[in-house]
């Protein structure tokens, strides 16, 4: 069974290079790295991703921040050598992905990179260990990086709090999704990525049918109760870049 995990953060990206020429500067080799472990600044945890730059956002800045919602797995045994940069070996990234979507954020100061990703992700019950209230699930995906399925291997935690405390511990070979802020990156003693590590924040045993609802009031202008208008700040930034 195919599965995905999906991480959602602040990514601070480098290196941009192109890949094919043949698509102009769009197809792109990117390092993206993420805050995560408690020792990072010697073991930084960077990962070697792909992003195919559709609306042509300049990567003549480094580094540059963004909100960025990407595919990731382990990085596996060997990589084909014309994706590693000058300098870097296979042991250098903590993960390979796929950026999906990203958003411009402002340079450090005023955005803090030092901030926990969160992670979603669907697979199939490993192992599981009821005492420590932990279980592993794995989550094979296809990435376009290297065109084909790479495993990815989650080890989820459960919270000791009342919220949690008749939860049952999920057994191996279930379906699951879970969702939960990203702890550490595992690795073994070559510096080898081995599994991700989260705290679970919700998970869902079986698919669910989504209620919906029906009414007869017919629809309001959003802007007039949030005091927020999309169309308007639109108009504000047409109006800043003339000036």
């Amino acid at each position: 069974m195919s599965g995905l995990t999906t991480l959602a953060g602040i990514v601070v990206l480098t290196g941009a290079r192109n890949i094919n020429t043949t698509k102009g500067n769009r197809d792109l080799y990117l390092n993206a790295n993420i805050y995560v472990d408690n020792n990072y600044k010697d073991n930084p945890s960077t990962g070697l991703v792909h992003f195919f730059n559709h609306a042509d956002i300049p990567f003549n800045i480094e580094p540059l921040y963004v909100m960025a919602a990407m595919h990731i797995a382990e990085t596996p045994p060997s990589l084909p050598p014309q994706v590693l940069p000058e300098k870097f070996t296979l042991c250098d990234y903590a993960f390979i992905g796929e950026v999906n979507h990203l958003a411009l954020l402002p340079a450090f100061p005023e955005t803090d990179p030092c901030q926990r990703s969160y992670i979603t992700a669907s697979g199939i019950v490993s192992t599981a260990d009821t005492n420590d209230r932990q279980f592993t699930i794995k989550c094979d995906q296809y990435l376009s990086l290297i065109k084909r399925v790479v495993p990815c291997t989650l080890s989820c935690t459960i919270p000791s709090t009342p919220r949690w405390e008749k939860t049952h511990i999920p057994q191996p070979n279930t379906p699951l999704t879970v969702s939960g802020t990203f702890d550490r990156i595992n690795r073994n003693n070559d510096q080898v990525t081995t599994s991700f590590s989260i705290t679970i924040d919700s998970l869902a045993f079986s698919p669910r049918g989504s209620i919906i609802q029906t009414t007869t009031a017919g629809p309001s202008s959003g802007s007039t109760k949030t005091g927020f208008s999309y169309a308007e700040m639109k108009k504000k930034r047409k109006h800043t870049d003339k000036e």
